[in-house]
């Protein structure tokens, strides 16, 4: 009996040991465990927090990049070579509007559902005073409507290829693709996305062509919205050279007109404005 008694509480002694360390190693494990939690969740933190400031700092340069792309366009814009028919205020006569037009000058004018280029006579009239500015108006008008008066180099009369579009307006993630003279073309648009509730906007919008998946040229970088947006109002040849031209409404402020050409054949943007703020 003595000796059943000692195996027993041997026995006893091995089994609550082995309780013990085990669960000391159980312990150690968890605190283990807890401190590689602690340590991935840090890491975790850190590698989000760097990629917020990647994305920040790659957002700055996007943006000076297109500051300093705006600007280059901005350099070539050529503001005396296209009218905008219609009501344009002047300060003395020197500077009338009508005083840069002469014989030069073509009408882009829409004649029996078919766009020419060609020479139209003018009726200038004089309009009085402006109740909102003050200033004295003329207004600039053609036999037949139209939509610009240009001066711009190499254009010559002739009737016009266009392209009929069902959206004027290029919204980022919606290219608008399309064919001229067997050649795919491609206007792309990104940034700011305009809706029917217009709003004031300093973000970016950006419209750039590309011919077979190759750019062309960048049309528009303007981040100056007020009530605005950007429309094709007419893709055509205005240079006869088969390559499509492009005529863009992009005003700044709704009591502003504002028309931007592109020519294929010329790298400056020319520009035709008129306002009518009050």
């Amino acid at each position: 009996m003595i000796r059943q008694g000692f195996h027993i509480a041997i026995l006893s002694f091995f089994t609550i040991l082995y309780s013990c360390n085990h669960q000391n190693n159980g312990n150690h494990s968890n605190e283990v465990d807890s401190l590689s939690n602690k340590t991935d969740s840090l890491i975790s933190k850190i590698d989000t927090s760097q990629k917020m400031e990647d994305r920040s700092i790659d957002t700055v340069k996007h943006i000076k990049d297109l500051e300093k792309e705006a600007e280059s366009l901005q350099n070539i814009i050529v503001s005396n070579k296209a009218i905008i028919p219609g009501s344009h205020r002047y300060m003395d006569q020197n500077d009338k509007t009508s005083k840069m037009i002469n014989s030069d000058w073509l009408s882009i004018y829409l004649e029996n559902g078919q766009y020419k280029l060609g020479k139209q006579d003018l009726a200038i009239q004089e309009k009085g005073e402006d109740p909102c500015s003050g200033m004295d108006v003329e207004y600039i008008d053609t036999k037949i409507s139209s939509l610009l008066l240009v001066n711009i180099k190499n254009l010559a009369p002739h009737k016009l290829d266009t392209l009929a579009i069902k959206d004027q307006v290029i919204q980022p993630n919606s290219p608008l693709k399309f064919q001229w003279k067997n050649q795919n073309y491609e206007l792309v648009a990104s940034g700011r996305t305009f809706t029917e509730a217009y709003e004031r906007s300093n973000e970016w919008y950006t419209l750039t062509i590309y011919k077979n998946d190759k750019k062309l040229r960048t049309l528009i970088i303007q981040n100056d919205y007020n009530d605005t947006l950007t429309s094709i109002l007419l893709i055509s040849d205005l240079d006869n050279d088969q390559i499509p031209d492009f005529i863009i409404s992009s005003p700044r402020d709704y009591e502003e007109e504002r028309i931007l050409i592109f020519i294929s054949t010329d790298p400056k943007i020319y520009e035709a404005q008129r306002v009518f703020d009050c």
